[in-house]
């Protein structure tokens, strides 16, 4: 996922400030780090469903597994 941010033009004069930079950075890390929780959160509960079913050949239980792979692979 990408995040794109436009500023106004009268932000530029603020870029030079060394505390206005530092407050976008931890603003992103922030934000990354907010959503890289939540991926994992998910990916706990699709697995943890995934445990709980009886037949793991379903259909339930394959689109689980392609949920379960995505998921790891966008982490």
């Amino acid at each position: 996922m990408e995040t794109l941010i436009k500023f106004a033009d009268q932000i530029k004069e603020k870029e030079l400030d060394g505390d206005y930079r530092d407050f976008i950075s931890d603003f992103s890390k922030g934000y990354l780090e907010l959503e890289f929780l939540q991926k994992q959160t998910q990916l706990t509960e699709y697995i943890n469903a995934y445990e709980q079913l009886d037949d793991k050949e379903s259909f339930h239980a394959q689109y689980l597994l392609s949920l379960i792979e995505n998921m790891r692979f966008e982490i």
